[in-house]
């Protein structure tokens, strides 16, 4: 069975390997004698999917008087889908969300080392949009809603968790594509996501993550 790390690091591949073969079909039908190709555009009442997925650096903070964060290199990822509702504009659900494996720990300015055997991570579902600039096809996403985070630790057969409470969490991306057809396109996006939660003590919870991601999107 896939991990989460491992699903995360295929995912791009299997991004692009769905955009390219779906772009390649799409291409072949539009290259019919009798077919026009009426360009590449993103119009109202078109069905909207993006998929992004990609890795970049995360902390995990509280706010307690041992201040104590969680930071490192992990996955990051993205799944928004709705509907476009005027040209160049889509709105819709965004699922997004982060994951730190093995992070360092510090502690009052001291560093702990590595936390082997352990997972942190944030999930996220919000309501977004992107808007897009023509024709470059650049574009610029944001979503708000709701988020908990996880910390997971395994040894020896042994494995404990814990969540937060679920708290205020938000998505922003900004990202570049190019056409493989004339719904489809594929290409690169820097995202930035945020998250204000307490613990099941009260204690504050910040996380904050950024990275680079590949991106498929259908519109």
């Amino acid at each position: 069975m896939f991990s989460w790390s491992q699903t995360l690091a295929l995912a791009p591949l299997t991004i692009i390997a769905a955009g390219l073969t779906v772009g390649a079909a799409s291409e072949a039908a539009q290259a019919r004698p009798g077919n026009r190709n009426a360009g590449h555009r993103h119009d109202p009442g078109h069905f909207f999917m993006r998929l992004s997925a990609g890795a970049g650096f995360s902390s995990m903070g509280s706010d307690d008087s041992g201040e104590t964060t969680l930071s490192g290199i992990g996955g990051m990822g993205s799944f928004a889908f709705g509907a476009t509702i005027a040209p160049n504009i889509a709105l819709g659900v965004d699922l997004f969300g982060l994951s730190m494996f093995e992070p360092s720990v510090e502690q009052n300015g001291n560093d702990l080392g590595d936390a082997e055997n352990t997972r942190a991570g944030l999930g996220a579902i919000g309501i977004g949009a992107t808007f897009y600039v023509m024709p470059a096809n650049l574009y610029f996403a944001g979503s708000i809603g709701a988020g908990v985070a996880s910390l997971e630790f395994r040894q020896s057969g042994f494995s404990a968790k814990a969540d937060s409470d679920v708290g205020l969490a938000a998505n922003l991306m900004v990202g570049k594509e190019w056409w493989v057809a004339r719904r489809w396109g594929i290409g690169i996006a820097a995202q930035a996501v945020f998250a204000s939660l307490e613990t099941d003590s009260g204690e504050g919870l910040n996380v904050f993550g950024f990275g680079l991601l590949f991106s498929a999107t259908m519109n």
